[in-house]
């Protein structure tokens, strides 16, 4: 059965979504020659830079320091030196501060500390390895996740739901992300069931991927509490309000958030992230974008934070 939530449009040709010049595309890893790294890249206080104009940096160095309850640590995305720390206009209404790294080109990785096997992480640790990592959400709302897995005693979450749904026209991103690298979503899926100490968990995939449906089933077999579901191609199917009703049948409250229904929602890139954070140690450093429309050749590129539009 295809689940869905009642309203939303229906694109109804192929061409209407825009997927079909990148859907094929696989992940390619894309390095530039110098980075631009925000300070506010997620909600909460913008990060204070603890390197300067000169120093040298390894990949996945811390480069600035939380600030406040909401923050998060931000880590070199290349290895190089710091060539600046400026003011430079990005989405926001006014300027951030960044660090400007020119690569090395040797991409040498800091000393890495992970916690290993998911299955014996204690949740406490799980939780701190996330925000060391530096993730937020990476479905569009730059939440820090180690604030959403961490639930006040009032609140209670009984259901995980996984967002695959990716209803947005021209995106494929997640799509090649579960189509070829579906073990890295399903164990980070599984680190954040262990650190909310919830039972069960849904993955919500659009019918319009059936390919990565059939990736995504394949890599929850034996995997307790765990499934996959099909959802209606449908925008805005992947907006959480509407997930949560369309996987649940639950009403998330008018100014709540999904945890007040109960569920709490993560999206697929972030899950990988969080895999790669506990298993390997690996802070977030890149993100598979898809690069589609006006362009010469459609792709998707795992793209390390910081990088131009212009490269």
């Amino acid at each position: 059965m295809k689940l869905s939530f009642k309203g939303g449009i229906h694109p109804l040709k192929e061409q209407h979504e825009g997927k079909a010049a990148s859907r094929e595309q696989a992940i390619k890893d894309f390095v530039p020659d110098k980075v631009l790294i925000p300070m506010d890249m997620h909600i909460g206080a913008p990060s204070e830079p603890c390197v300067k104009k000169g120093d040298k940096v390894l990949l996945g160095q811390v480069i600035a320091t939380p600030v406040g309850n909401f923050g998060i640590p931000v880590h070199a995305s290349v290895s190089g030196e710091v060539t600046g720390i400026i003011s430079c206009q990005q989405l926001g209404k006014k300027p951030s501060i960044c660090v400007e790294i020119t690569s090395d080109g040797l991409d040498e990785w800091a000393e890495l500390k992970p916690l290993g096997e998911i299955e014996t992480a204690p949740r406490e640790l799980i939780i701190q390895q996330v925000k060391d990592a530096g993730i937020c959400g990476l479905g569009g709302a730059c939440f820090p996740t180690h604030i959403k897995l961490s639930l006040s005693n009032d609140k209670k979450v009984d259901i995980i739901v996984l967002n695959g749904a990716e209803c947005e026209t021209f995106l494929t991103a997640d799509y090649r992300l579960m189509l070829e690298e579906p073990e890295r979503i399903v164990n980070g899926l599984h680190a954040i069931m262990r650190a909310m100490g919830v039972q069960e968990s849904v993955i919500a995939i659009e019918d319009n991927k059936k390919e990565a449906i059939l990736s995504m089933e394949q890599a929850v077999q034996g995997r307790k509490g765990v499934r996959v579901v099909t959802l209606k191609t449908k925008y805005p199917q992947g907006g959480e309000k509407q997930l949560v009703e369309a996987v649940t049948k639950r009403q998330v409250p008018s100014g709540g958030l999904p945890c007040d229904a109960g569920v709490a929602v993560f999206n697929v890139g972030t899950a990988a992230a969080i895999a790669d954070a506990v298993i390997y140690g690996k802070p977030l450093v890149s993100r598979i974008t898809t690069v589609t429309g006006c362009v010469k050749a459609p792709s998707n590129l795992r793209i390390r934070i910081g990088t131009s539009f212009q490269d």
